[in-house]
């Protein structure tokens, strides 16, 4: 339940592209992505889907090519955390999660190595 609740908030944070009609292309670390689609209220949602625990922490490269030119975000599994936590800080809740993957997280990097 507070997975759904962080997810909503955190799409709150992106900017919807509700008006534009041309042709949007996605990239995941210079992989195409297939099947993304519109959203109801204009977001597109890229999930990474399966990431190793001792992988949480590396970084991806998404990039997103419109008519009008190319934009890349660089993200984590930990830095989409982070953006929930400073989205939710005041949700004792909503910190523990994120304390608890993050800790989760520094485990299995200690583990893989």
């Amino acid at each position: 339940r507070i997975q759904n609740q962080l997810i909503r908030k955190h799409k709150t944070q992106t900017k919807p592209v509700r008006k534009y009609k041309g042709s949007v292309e996605f990239k995941l670390d210079d992989n195409v992505l297939e099947g993304i689609t519109k959203q109801s209220d204009g977001r597109y949602v890229v999930e990474i889907k399966n990431i190793p625990a001792d992988k949480l922490s590396e970084m991806h490269g998404i990039t997103v090519t419109t008519d009008n030119g190319a934009a890349t975000v660089r993200v984590s599994a930990l830095s989409y955390a982070k953006a929930l936590l400073d989205a939710y800080a005041s949700d004792p809740l909503a910190v523990n999660a994120a304390v608890a993957f993050c800790r989760y997280s520094k485990f299995a990097d200690v583990l893989a190595n």
